[in-house]
């Protein structure tokens, strides 16, 4: 359940699993001096696009596993589903974030977050 979804877990699709909501916490630097978090100091997060490959990088069909996204502060919200069209292994899932400085104009920026343990199985 996304509610007890820790970064450092797996992520197991199963048939049946047709729209499960995965929360990501993007955390941003607590200083300008500092670089502790995912985002530089003071951004925000505007919009972020969620897509799934293969263990070896390549762009098979893996539609229906990413069945919506959306952002709610700096947290983006995955849901996924478990897709017959797809071979069951291992899956990349990528956020492309486009975040922006606040207060500042044209400070926009994109920035990609890999989460290498999404397993697709029958079993």
């Amino acid at each position: 359940m996304s509610d007890s979804f820790k970064g450092t877990d797996r992520i197991i699709l199963q048939p049946g699993d047709t729209s499960v909501p995965y929360n990501f916490q993007v955390t941003v630097a607590t200083s300008s001096s500092l670089n502790n978090g995912h985002l530089p100091y003071n951004s925000t997060v505007h919009t972020f696009t969620a897509s799934v490959h293969s263990q070896h990088g390549t762009t098979t069909n893996t539609s229906g596993i990413v069945v919506g996204s959306s952002v709610d502060g700096n947290t983006l919200v995955v849901k996924l589903g478990y897709s017959t069209s797809v071979s069951n292994g291992l899956y990349h899932l990528t956020m492309k974030v486009t975040a922006s400085i606040k207060g500042s104009t044209g400070s926009v920026f994109k920035k990609e977050i890999d989460y290498n343990r999404l397993w697709l199985t029958d079993k």
